[in-house]
């Protein structure tokens, strides 16, 4: 009787530990659905356009594992503790190319994997320039 309780009790646990594996794992290419501002008091909705500098929220699928985050064919840093399966935080590099200095901008945000790239289109906003400060 003792032998079948333990039988019983190992059976019990090799359904319990096959049961918790996790499979977060990215099983696709990467798809990018919204992008909006980390600052949730200035969050209502998705949009499409930012100025460099800015904190943004990148959320779509298979989004673990990026090799990188290009704005517009700039590499930009990004902290892949902060990158999960459905969301990246970054900021838009203050050196990203706009259409003030690359007329032939590509307008796009990429991720790469090794499973792929996600594209999605996004414009990097011209910074006003305060003629006031240069004189």
């Amino acid at each position: 009787m003792n032998r079948n309780i333990r039988l019983l009790l190992a059976g019990l646990l090799m359904v319990l530990l096959a049961a918790c594996t996790k499979d977060d794992a990215p099983s696709g290419p990467p798809v990018i659905h919204r992008v909006t501002l980390l600052d949730s008091s200035k969050t209502d909705s998705a949009f499409a356009r930012a100025f460099p500098g800015d904190m943004i929220l990148i959320t779509g699928e298979n989004l673990q594992g990026a090799s990188a985050v290009l704005f517009n064919n700039y590499n930009s840093y990004f902290n892949p503790a902060y990158n999960t399966n459905t969301h990246i935080i970054i900021t838009i590099p203050d050196k990203a190319t706009t259409e003030a200095t690359d007329r032939n901008v590509p307008n796009e945000i990429r991720i790469k994997t090794d499973r792929g790239d996600a594209v999605h289109t996004f414009t990097l906003e011209i910074p006003a320039v305060d003629l006031r400060d240069s004189q």
